[in-house]
C-alpha cells in the first residue's frame, strides 16, 4: 500500500507546496470580505466634540435623583426623630436604599452624635468646661 502524501500542489515550475488540510488550492482560494460595523456616533466639525441629539434644556430623571434623595432623607428624619431617642436613622436608611454615599454618611454622623449623649463623661450630661463671664 503506497504512503499517502499530505495535501500539496505542484507549481508550474515543478516545485511542490504543501497546504493545510481542508484549504483550497492557490488559484481557487476565495477572499473573505470583512464588513465593519457602522458607527452610531455622529461627529460635528473636525476636532470637536460629538454632537448631541435630543431635547436640550429638559431636566431628565438622572438629575432628579440627586434632588430626591436628600429631600426624602430629611422627611424620613422629620418623621422618625420625634419617636426615637437616636437621630439620623431615617437618613441612614434612605442613603442605603437609594445608594447615596453622602446621605448615608450624614445620617451615620447624626447617629454617632446622638449615641454619644448616652455615654457618661462624653455626652451632654458631662459637665465639660464652660466659660463663665
Amino acid at each position: 500500500m503506497p504512503r499517502k502524501l499530505p495535501p500539496h500542489i505542484v507549481l508550474p515550475n515543478g516545485q511542490w507546496r504543501f497546504v493545510k488540510r481542508g484549504s483550497r488550492g492557490v488559484g481557487t482560494k476565495k477572499r473573505k470580505v470583512v464588513h465593519m460595523a457602522r458607527r452610531r456616533r455622529s461627529y460635528g466639525r473636525r476636532y470637536s466634540a460629538p454632537r448631541r441629539r435630543g431635547g436640550g434644556g429638559r431636566m431628565r430623571l438622572g438629575g432628579m435623583k440627586g434632588l430626591i434623595t436628600p429631600i426624602a432623607a430629611g422627611a424620613a428624619d422629620a418623621i422618625i426623630n420625634p419617636r426615637l431617642p437616636v437621630n439620623g436613622i431615617g437618613s441612614t436608611a434612605i442613603g442605603i436604599l437609594m445608594k447615596d454615599q453622602v446621605v448615608k454618611e450624614l445620617g451615620l454622623y447624626q447617629v454617632g452624635q446622638s449615641l454619644a449623649t448616652f455615654i457618661p463623661y462624653v455626652g451632654a450630661q458631662a459637665g465639660g468646661v464652660t466659660s463663665q463671664v
